[in-house]
């Protein structure tokens, strides 16, 4: 997800290196001298340097520090949580691309969080990692928690964090030891592709991405038969591309339509030919639709039975890639119209 672009690291096979300045001997954790009574300090490592201290005389805009230093370790897990959550949230909540990024001359924002311990033992860390980085430490994007990726600094530290963490139920954080090749730990990018089978025998493929540079909204659907072809692109919403099968093979060839005549759907009630729709005018078709159906006693179409298959679809998808992409049945139900 938006790690990747943070990081600024390719999605398919990542190889871990130290970053600049290295790293200390253990995951992001120090541990002061032994008597030194317990503290925490946040540091947030962007352009420029800042740092985020729980009693700073002025603190940043984006950030809640607490008026006073912890006196517990619950207290400190919570304001590291509370930090780390207003300096990571604006970085994976943006929308811009990492590349226009790069012709902005922009540079991704690296964020690293010190917590001095007074216990530096493996089983120790993967407790306290646990406690603040698990659930995507409190940030979410697009709604759900952001998917974290620890890196540790050597093999047992590694081993005891998983055992941790999958022994508490959580499943969403990813792990890697420094220095190792983790070809699966930043695999997620925004970019799913899937094969479908549908009940009268065609077959289908739905590609989303968010990173196919050069399409702005490009919502496309294309249907391929015997007889011929339809095409639609959200990006030319006025226009429905048809081929005939029909047709001789000197002339055959996709055929531009443009959908705004008085006779086409929902163009009738807007205006003169000619005269193309745009995005705002499919949310009063969409009303138009619903109240409509409703006045006449019938079932509006899109329905909740509607969505609910394709939550279905949706879920069957997660299964099956969960699962060696086997072909995984959906229930399905007749559509509501």
């Amino acid at each position: 997800m938006a790690l990747n672009n943070l990081l600024n690291l390719p999605p398919s096979k990542v190889a871990l290196k130290p970053p600049l300045p290295p790293l200390p001997t253990r995951p992001s954790l120090s541990a002061p001298p032994r008597g030194t009574p317990l503290r925490r300090s946040l540091t947030s490592r962007s352009e420029p340097t800042r740092r985020l201290h729980s009693s700073a005389s002025s603190p940043p805009s984006d950030a809640a520090p607490s008026p006073t230093p912890p006196s517990s370790r619950e207290d400190a897990v919570a304001q590291a949580r509370s930090c780390l959550a207003a300096a990571l949230q604006k970085p994976l909540g943006s929308s811009v691309p990492l590349k226009k990024l790069k012709r902005q001359r922009q540079r991704q924002p690296r964020l690293r969080a010190e917590i001095p311990v007074v216990d530096d033992s493996p089983a120790s860390l993967a407790r306290l990692a646990l406690d603040v980085f698990s659930g995507g430490a409190g940030v979410s994007r697009k709604g759900a928690p952001a998917r974290l990726l620890l890196v540790w600094p050597s093999a047992e530290a590694l081993a005891v964090a998983l055992r941790e963490f999958e022994s508490s139920g959580d499943s969403a954080t990813a792990h890697a030891q420094l220095g190792s090749e983790a070809p699966g730990a930043l695999s997620a990018c925004d970019a799913a592709v899937f094969l479908a089978r549908f009940s009268g025998g065609g077959l289908a493929t739905f590609e989303a991405t968010r990173f196919a540079l050069g399409r702005k909204n490009a919502i496309r659907i294309e249907v391929n038969g015997s007889l011929g072809s339809l095409a639609f692109d959200f990006e030319d919403m006025n226009v429905l591309e048809f081929f005939d099968g029909a047709d001789p093979d000197e002339t055959a060839g996709f055929r531009r339509i443009v959908v705004t005549e008085p006779g086409h759907p929902y163009v009738g009630a807007w205006w003169p030919a000619g005269h193309g729709l745009g995005y705002e005018h499919a949310f009063t078709h969409q009303v138009v639709d619903l109240v409509g159906a409703l006045a006449a006693g019938e079932q509006p179409t899109p329905s909740f039975a509607d969505g609910l298959a394709v939550q279905r679809v949706l879920d069957a998808v997660q299964r099956s890639a969960a699962d060696r992409s086997v072909w995984t049945p959906v229930p399905c139900s007749p559509r509501s119209s």
